[in-house]
This record gives C-alpha cells, structure tokens and sequence, in this order.
C-alpha cells in the first residue's frame, strides 16, 4: 500500500461528504470547529493547513449522532477497501507529537505526547518540513507495519513541551476520548491565540488551568 492511496480515500470521502445533502452539515461542522480553536480568515498566514487541520477533523471525528458514525466509516461501509487501508482507517492517532530524529533505516520517529508511545512512520513518508525536537499537533494512520503521517500539522512553540507533558499525563489518566479531543481542539486555540500575540511568551498562553 501507497501512503498516497490513503489520502487519495480521504480526498474522496471529503468530495462525498461535502456535497449535496451534506453541505449543510459541513458548514455547522465547520462552524463548531472554529468556535473552539479560533476564527479563521483567508487572508492568515496559515489558513491553508487551518483548512487542512478541519479537513481531517472532519473526516475522521465528526460525528452525526451515533458513536464512531463518521464521515470515513460511512466512506468505507459504501466500499470494499483493502485490508491494510481499513486498518489504517480505524486506527487513527490524533495527539501532539515531538521529532525525535530518524531510524538507521531512514524513517522518521515520532513521540505521541499524549498516549506516551514512540511512532515510526513509513518509509515511504514524503519529505516533511520539520527539524528535530519540534512539536506539532497532528494525525497518524496506523497500521502492522508503520504509520502514515497525514497533510495536517500544527506546529507549537518548542517552549511548551513540558506544559504539554504535564498536561496530557493528566488528560491519559482520565482514558476518555471525548476528554482528549477537547484537550486537542484547545491546544490548537491555544496555538491561533499565540500567533495574535507573537509578542507575549507562549508560556503565558499555554495555560490549561481554565
């Protein structure tokens, strides 16, 4: 399997679940989405990965009411998929995750603050622009044999790691995903906050006390 086929699938099922009978939908997913990690415009620096980041989001944990019943569950159930992409599929990471630096093999290491597990992506990983040591908040498509780093990625201020250490130990314990997607929508809220005021220390806005 390409990792381009996986993104290939998600690219379809964004076109299937944008349309028709489903724009509407899309437009109060979208309006959600930025009421919790901050208003965008397409004039910002970064709106485009913003749109990407919701893309995803989208995709993979918007819900229409039943547990699990996605727009990429509802992709897959229309199709008979191969294996290794269905599992790719059902098992997504969403977290904050750190560059540690590559493998002997070439490939790219990733440590999953949140979940406090290492990743090793593909090998056939396109070339990402990240040095060693940054944080970024993303999507991971898992499978036996590796991870899939998707399109969308958040970069964080490399200030923050332990804030965010201490503050995913904290969100772990608690082992509900409902508990880790607030934790992540508002890491990315934190993140558009810091970029209006690129004067203040992150530090100071990286606050989850609230």
């Amino acid at each position: 399997m390409k990792e381009q086929d996986l993104k290939t699938h998600i690219e379809s099922a964004l076109m299937e679940f944008s349309k028709d009978e489903h724009y509407q939908t899309l437009v109060k997913a979208k309006e959600t989405y930025f009421s919790k990690t901050g208003k965008v415009q397409e004039e910002d620096d970064d709106y485009e990965s913003r749109m990407t980041l919701f893309n995803e989001w989208y995709v993979f944990h918007f819900t229409y009411g039943g547990l699990g019943d996605t727009p990429i569950r509802r992709y897959m159930a229309r199709r008979s998929l191969p294996e290794e992409i269905t599992e790719c599929f059902y098992n997504v990471v969403h977290s904050v995750f750190e560059f540690t630096g590559k493998n002997l093999r070439g490939q790219m290491i990733l440590q999953d603050l949140l979940h406090n597990k290492k990743v090793t992506l593909s090998r056939d990983t396109k070339s990402v622009p990240l040095l060693k040591g940054d944080l970024f908040l993303g999507r991971v498509l898992l499978s036996k044999k590796s991870g899939h780093l998707l399109n969308g990625l958040c970069l964080l201020p490399r200030e923050v790691k332990s804030i965010i250490k201490k503050e995913s130990k904290r969100i772990r314990k608690a082992d509900d995903l409902k508990v880790e997607m607030e934790f992540l929508l508002k890491v990315e809220a934190l993140k558009t906050k810091s970029g209006h005021y690129p004067h203040l220390d992150p530090k100071k806005i990286f606050n989850f006390g609230d």
